[in-house]
């Protein structure tokens, strides 16, 4: 209970902090610098997320770092355990990545501005039509040289237990003849989904080899979906140790 109190705190006060490089960010955005704006997000975001996971007292395992494209028109398809989700990919990839986020996080004073600067994509989750809407956003920005996280089951695996993938986004995806990445987060449910406090555990990410999207048949195309869930779901296991590790 005492970490999970201290997260609390510490969560906030990196909140205020982030207060005082807003004028830089809005800066560097006015001066158009598009390359030192892109840099200023990741450098901050990034601190935010080691120092949370620092505090949680997660302990990362970074592997398949090699198979990170050198370009941004990437769609990261990832199964989904825990809101510390995120955090994994704007704090160890180095890339800028945006989210699909639901339309409450739009509200909240100071993280919206941050969620705005990622160039997530605000959706109402209630409504169907108005969520495709918003991933067909997503895709869009990916044109624009964004990179993007779907995660296709659509809700958290609080147990850990996988959940069959949704194909929608990642049709989309294809439409846009952009590079997928597919990524397996295994164990970060367990730093705080499954007790409900916050709870130190090692987690493991694996980064799979990318996928064309361009000039795949239609036949790979209709199976791509189920070959994106197999991949990610291979790498979830408790077994073996990790060759990598993000300290």
């Amino acid at each position: 209970m005492i970490r999970t109190i201290l997260f609390v705190i510490v969560f906030w006060l990196l909140m205020l902090f982030s207060i005082l490089l807003l004028p830089g960010l809005w800066l560097l955005k006015l001066l158009r610098l598009k390359k030192a704006h892109r840099n200023y997000i990741v450098a901050a975001t990034s601190f935010w997320s080691r120092t949370l996971f620092a505090v949680a007292g997660v302990r990362l395992h970074l592997r398949g770092r090699e198979n990170l494209p050198d370009h941004e028109r990437i769609c990261f398809i990832s199964n989904h355990q825990s809101y510390g989700d995120i955090p994994v990919f704007i704090g160890f990839l180095g890339k800028r990545v945006g989210f699909i986020a639901k339309k409450e996080l739009s509200r909240v004073p100071i993280l919206a501005t941050w969620i705005k600067a990622l160039n997530c994509v605000f959706i109402d989750r209630g409504r169907a039509m108005q969520a495709m809407r918003g991933i067909e956003d997503g895709m869009a920005r990916i044109e624009e040289g964004r990179s993007i996280v779907l995660f296709p089951e659509g809700t958290r695996a609080k147990d850990g237990k996988m959940k069959p993938f949704k194909a929608g986004g990642i049709l989309m995806a294809m439409r846009q003849n952009i590079t997928i990445v597919p990524v397996t987060i295994d164990g970060l449910y367990r730093v705080y989904e499954l007790t409900g406090k916050v709870t130190p555990a090692d987690v493991t990410v694996t980064i799979h080899p990318p996928i064309e999207t361009s000039g795949l048949s239609r036949e790979e195309q209709k199976a791509l979906p189920g070959v994106l869930e197999a991949q990610v779901r291979s790498a979830l296991t408790n077994q073996g140790h990790p060759e990598e590790t993000e300290n």
